[in-house]
């Protein structure tokens, strides 16, 4: 049983979207140049054309793509991203 639920589509034993640090294996204060390795090497890991035989690599490399998409979109936050005023 494939338990990999497409993107924005909640399965009846999820309470909502995963958390895209947990996803790609980062704190949440981790930096832009942290985040965008992490997902580098994780798509390396699961990307389709590895294993062609496993078609639950599509699905991952597609959460992978969607939690990078949605730190990469963040505001930069933290002491040193303070609005000038």
């Amino acid at each position: 049983l494939n338990s990999w639920v497409p993107p924005g589509r909640l399965g009846p034993h999820r309470a909502g979207p995963p958390d895209p640090h947990a996803i790609l294996g980062v704190s949440p204060g981790a930096s832009p140049a942290e985040i965008r390795a992490a997902f580098l090497a994780r798509c390396k890991e699961v990307h389709p054309d590895g294993d062609p035989s496993d078609p639950s690599r599509h699905g991952r490399f597609l959460l992978l793509a969607e939690a990078y998409g949605a730190l990469r979109l963040r505001p930069p936050t933290g002491p040193t991203h303070r609005p000038r005023p």
